[in-house]
């Protein structure tokens, strides 16, 4: 049983859990359009479709709240707000103040594009600062009616940066136009700092979520505190390399496309020592991960005239991921890790053309199942690998044996352009989009116990998971199009989203021994994106 140096991989569980809810709270209608720029990062033979050469750059910023958790998930945001509604106290004081932001620059500085050939060079830059801070005042009465008041400050920090580059090419072949597009990115997720300081003495502890009345801190004031915060006992930081492939065809009834990503990961766990208030490397050595996706998606015609055109979008993703080799490869017992997923979509997608106006709708529906398990290879055979649970809502303490999490979704995006100037060009952008999505989550939990002296796996627990959520957002922007050049301003509205989750424990003896239901409204009034575009045609 090795529950903390699992607790990447947990980590890996929760993301594929809990991805979903993060890609669906997003517009993703833009890339099917008629727009030939923004088509050919998804089906690169549309590059053949740009009349000219040119040069093309992005900026974008975003900025949002942040509670100071470096793994966020949605068990955190759920006992989160539960603190929050507790009764404050009046003399107390706490504040608190985090955030992430992000800065992005995207840059095609040259795309060539004749009769029947197309190429471009690409390379974009991320770097997302996050950064924590919690301050205040607590007072102790003692019986006498004495108080004796604790100064505190906790500050956690955290950078990540990725830096991706590539290029694409499309060919005209007899009428059918062939792409194909290659992307290499690196990113690193930098090791966190920051310290807590109480009464001026200060101490390298990591913390995060501060809040007051706390009910589930890490009692970090004492016993008898008005507010408290959670430390980080264990954190990672890590780097990866990813390579992304996309191959496309098209022909007068289709367009397809023919994803294949590769990524490396390299994970290194830090422990918090409390003799001396710091954190030491748990191994010598990274744990390694590979994952595997493929994607398959095809935009059919169905009807096709000059101020409409109706489509239809399927699209296969198929994704695996697992450790690539074992810290302890030498041992007799020799610890593996595996998650598959599965994702199926369709949907219609009507564009209107009207008097130089577009209007772009689209509605899809999905469903998938996805799977993990953790196994001990044992002599010449696999079993599960002992996990436990946590009393309460799922978190990071779950370490479960194996499990799986099948989904339905639906989506509504409607993208209107309307043309305020003619020359030179001003457009009016607006995009709205509306998800929903059902998940319905089963983790598994047990013991290893050796029967005629060889190992088995003894069932001691199930996790069920049900998770509704909604979603709404929206973007408004300009575009700006003279004598060859192209510009636009975006800005992306906070996302509004609604989430009921309901979770309960099951024993094989006593049957339900936990449950518990939520309604989490989150809107995220802090988060904000803005994005400029310029595009020099020559």
């Amino acid at each position: 049983m090795h529950p903390r140096r699992d607790r990447a991989v947990l980590i890996a569980i929760i993301f594929l859990i809990f991805l979903t809810h993060k890609l669906y709270a997003q517009s993703r209608l833009y890339p099917y359009g008629s727009r030939a720029l923004f088509s050919m990062s998804q089906f690169p033979q549309d590059g053949l479709r740009l009349n000219s050469g040119g040069s093309y750059c992005t900026i974008s910023h975003n900025s949002r709240d942040w509670s100071g958790r470096l793994d966020e998930s949605l068990a955190y945001l759920l006992r989160n707000v539960e603190a929050a509604i507790d009764a404050l106290r009046k003399d107390a004081r706490l504040k608190t103040d985090g955030a992430v932001k992000m800065a992005e620059i995207e840059v095609l500085p040259i795309f060539i594009t004749g009769r029947r050939f197309h190429f471009q060079l690409f390379s974009k830059y991320q770097r997302q600062q996050y950064a924590y801070q919690a301050q205040g005042t607590t007072y102790l009465t003692a019986q006498n009616g004495e108080r004796t008041a604790t100064n505190f400050s906790a500050r956690t920090e955290r950078t990540r940066y990725q830096l991706a580059t590539g290029w694409a090419s499309a060919i005209r072949i007899g009428s059918i136009p062939f792409g194909l597009r290659f992307e290499i990115a690196y990113q690193k997720r930098g090791k966190p700092e920051g310290e807590l300081k109480i009464n001026g003495v200060r101490s390298r502890e990591l913390t995060w979520g501060w809040n007051l009345n706390l009910a589930d801190g890490a009692n970090l004031l004492g016993q008898s505190s008005q507010a408290d915060g959670y430390l980080y006992r264990i954190y990672s930081f890590s780097s990866s390399w990813e390579t992304r492939t996309i191959f496309g065809f098209s022909t007068q009834a289709t367009k397809s496309a023919f994803l294949w990503t590769l990524r490396l990961d390299n994970a290194r766990e830090f422990e918090f020592d409390e003799q001396s208030l710091n954190y030491f490397p748990k191994s010598s050595t990274f744990n390694h991960f590979i994952s595997h996706t493929i994607q398959i998606q095809n935009l059919w015609d169905i009807s096709n005239c000059q101020s409409r055109k109706l489509s239809l979008l399927t699209r296969l993703e198929y994704k695996w991921r697992g450790n690539r080799r074992s810290e302890s490869s030498y041992q007799e017992k020799q610890p593996r890790f595996g998650a598959q997923s599965l994702c199926l979509e369709a949907g219609p997608i009507l564009e209107i053309f009207y008097h130089r106006a577009l209007a772009l709708g689209g509605f899809f529906v999905s469903g998938g199942l996805s799977r993990f398990e953790k196994c001990d290879k044992i002599r010449n055979s696999e079993i599960y690998q002992a996990g436990n649970y946590s009393a309460g809502m799922p978190d990071e303490n779950d370490n479960p044996s194996y499990g799986k999490a099948p989904y339905i979704a639906c989506a509504i995006e409607t993208n209107i352009e309307i043309p305020l100037k003619r020359n030179p060009a001003l457009r009016f952008r607006t995009e709205i989009w509306q998800h929903f999505r059902c998940r319905f989550a089963e983790w598994h939990y047990g013991s290893q116990q050796l029967e005629n002296e060889l190992p088995v796996f003894v069932p001691s627990a199930e996790r069920k998971i049900r998770i509704y959520d909604k979603s709404l957002g929206a973007q408004i922007g300009l575009w700006y199009i003279e004598k060859g050049y192209f510009c636009g301003i975006f800005i992306d509205v906070p996302v509004n989203t609604s989430t009921r989750l309901q979770t309960e424990i099951v024993q094989p003896d006593s049957g339900v021994i936990y449950k518990e239901r939520a309604t989490i409204p989150l809107n995220d009034n802090s988060s904000y994106r803005i994005s400029i575009l310029f595009c020099k045609k020559w």
